[in-house]
């Protein structure tokens, strides 16, 4: 009787049809075991399967998630590195700008003070054209002159040497 309790306890149906044959074969016993230990295998690694395909899907699940959480990161540091760098690319354009700006109003100042160095030379020059003529001019003025003075005084040695001639009765030449 322990034999069929403690089978009876393994599984309910077992004891049943037991009850209803009413024999106690032990190879029956024993197949009908093997039987029922197959099934209860089966349904225990069909248990372990669907536990098993829960797990692989909720791992999956996770790790998915988890994957997600780290691309998500890495799109977010990558947008911070692009931002990052295009703010120091406008720094740079920015910098290069007023560089050039500098450059640009250096090189007109230095054209403007070139212009004004030209200018100002050009007006020497022409002080100086200009004193230059009029020194010629009054040299000339001064040549004429004297060559009017000295046809004056021609003239007036003539007339006197004249007049003393005809007051001395002399002959001219």
């Amino acid at each position: 009787m322990k034999s069929k309790a403690r089978v009876s306890t393994l599984d309910p149906r077992i004891a049943e049809k037991r009850r209803l044959i009413g024999s106690s074969d032990p190879e029956e016993d024993k197949a009908e075991i093997k039987r029922h230990l197959e099934e209860v295998e089966e349904l225990i690694q069909e248990g372990y399967a669907k536990w098993g395909r829960r797990q692989i899907k909720r791992e999956k699940k996770k790790a998915m998630k988890r994957e997600l959480k780290e691309v998500k990161e890495k799109i977010k540091e990558r947008k911070m590195e692009s931002k990052r760098l295009l703010k120091m690319q406008k720094e740079g354009e920015k910098e290069l700008k007023r560089e050039l700006k500098m450059k640009l109003k250096e090189e007109r100042k230095r054209k403007k003070e070139k212009k004004e160095g030209l200018k100002k030379q050009l007006k020497m020059e022409k002080k100086k054209e200009k004193m230059r003529r009029e020194w010629e001019r009054e040299t000339r003025r001064e040549s004429w002159r004297m060559e009017e003075d000295s046809e004056e005084e021609g003239c007036e040695q003539e007339a006197s040497i004249a007049s003393d001639h005809a007051v001395f009765h002399l002959p001219l030449h």
